[in-house]
């Protein structure tokens, strides 16, 4: 027979399970005085004990708090992580512990949640919130995997409703762009400034007609260039794993232009932060440098590509995150509407008078 119990602790009282196994009482605390998740703990120790299966050692070893498992987390995710998605899943597990506290992550329950919901919401965008809420989904699943915990309590937490914005640019849009970029060479006196201007300007030129990610791009090497075949090898991906990019015109007469230091010139700091100058001074607010990516995912889709090459080309490993980028403009759906019959079918007879 097991049941609850309180006990007393320097801010109050937590609930502990009392009960017997082989004749021997043992009483275990669940680290919580949130009685539902209590509750929720005793059932799994009454079902274990009635199951026969009931291991008092292992229950011991799977207890761990939010700052130990993502100490034991962070180094794990160092495997097959990339150092930046770590930043963030370390910066993601703080501001969660600093809404909830220290505690068995056993505990952690759907009211905790809404609670760090709430808080998130408070201070950042819908799409913000639901980006983290994702990506501590994802990491509560190695701690059930790991055993830690038995269901994940992020599975509970619904996304916020985000308005739905354009994230690609039209080709009036890009016209305009390209035509600020141009007036800030054709005024800088500075020969080095004007230099990175050009520069810039042929960045956001080949990314248009390459997709790739902001620093996929700011990593090529002479290496990475094949002009014989065509392509380029990406070796510092988001997934780790190398992906080959076929070149069309522009992009071939962009790397031949910059010669063998490409755009070693340029950092992530510098080509994000032009970008945001040059879409404020145009009043383009909804527009980042990603959404030159989210451009050239639209441009193909517009022009009849597939979305599994799309994806490809992207390097995404889902074609569910390729449906995210696959936003047509109103012509394009009139175009396609306009493929249809023009008459009616020849066997409907018009109705009678």
């Amino acid at each position: 027979m097991a049941t609850l119990r309180k006990q007393r602790t320097k801010n109050g009282y937590v609930y502990a399970v009392d009960f017997t196994v082989d004749g021997k009482r043992h009483i275990i605390s669940t680290k919580t005085n949130n009685v539902r998740v209590a509750k929720q703990i005793l059932g799994e120790i009454q079902g274990k004990i009635a199951r026969g299966t009931f291991n008092l050692n292992e229950k011991k070893k799977k207890e761990i708090t939010l700052l130990k498992f993502t100490e034991k987390y962070l180094q794990f995710a160092l495997t097959y992580k990339g150092k930046s998605t770590i930043a963030l899943e370390k910066h993601y597990l703080a501001k969660l512990k600093k809404v909830i506290g220290d505690r068995n992550i056993r505990s952690i329950s759907s009211d905790d949640l809404d609670e760090w919901k709430m808080d998130l919401a408070a201070k950042v965008s819908p799409t913000t919130v639901n980006i983290e809420r994702r990506a501590l989904h994802a990491v509560f699943n190695v701690a059930k995997r790991w055993g830690y915990i038995e269901s994940n309590p992020f599975a509970s937490v619904t996304k916020l409703k985000v308005q739905e914005k354009r994230l690609f640019m039209t080709e009036e849009e890009i016209s305009t762009l390209f035509a600020e970029i141009n007036n800030d060479v054709a005024q800088s006196k500075n020969r080095r400034r004007r230099r990175i201007h050009e520069l810039f300007r042929l960045y956001v030129d080949f990314l248009l007609n390459t997709g790739l990610r902001r620093n996929e791009a700011l990593s090529l090497q002479p290496q990475d260039i094949d002009f014989t075949h065509g392509v380029i090898y990406i070796n510092k991906t988001k997934n780790k794993e190398m992906r080959i990019i076929p070149l069309n015109r522009r992009a071939k007469e962009i790397l031949q232009e910059l010669g063998g230091n490409i755009f070693g010139e340029l950092n992530n700091a510098l080509v994000t932060q032009k970008f945001l100058k040059l879409t404020n001074r145009l009043e383009m607010f909804d527009f980042k440098l990603h959404s030159l990516r989210h451009t050239f995912a639209c441009r193909l889709i517009a022009r009849g590509v597939d979305i599994y090459t799309v994806s490809k080309l992207l390097g995404h490993s889902d074609l569910k995150t390729t449906m995210v980028y696959a936003k047509v403009d109103l012509s394009s759906m009139q175009n396609a509407v306009n493929k249809l019959p023009h008459q009616p079918p020849t066997d409907i007879l018009p109705p009678h008078e």
